[in-house]
């Protein structure tokens, strides 16, 4: 699980930047258009608490999708986690505590 603090800066962080600049550094490998496209509505579509809240347990807020997100519903944010890792955004997974 990662700190509440770095979600909230992700999350910050997507939200303030343009989109276009966001395409360019996330999307590429595993991560597609349709990836980007979904987080970004996903980041739009909620306050920050429900984004956090969403990011940590691995579900979708309420918002609306079309036929073509609900394949992605299971494999959305292991992804986008990877690649915010992968690209510096957000640290490697804290392990939780027991």
């Amino acid at each position: 699980m990662f700190a509440e603090s770095d979600v909230t800066s992700v999350y910050s962080f997507l939200k303030d930047t343009p989109e276009g600049p966001l395409r360019k550094m996330l999307v590429g490998g595993e991560m597609t258009e349709a990836h980007f496209k979904m987080m970004m509505k996903i980041v739009r579509g909620c306050p920050e608490g429900e984004f956090v809240e969403a990011f940590n347990n691995e579900s979708i807020p309420k918002i609306r999708l079309v036929p073509a997100e609900y394949p992605m519903k299971e494999t959305i944010w292991p992804i986008c986690k990877r690649k915010l890792v992968s690209v510096g955004l957000l640290g490697k997974e804290m392990a939780q505590a027991a």
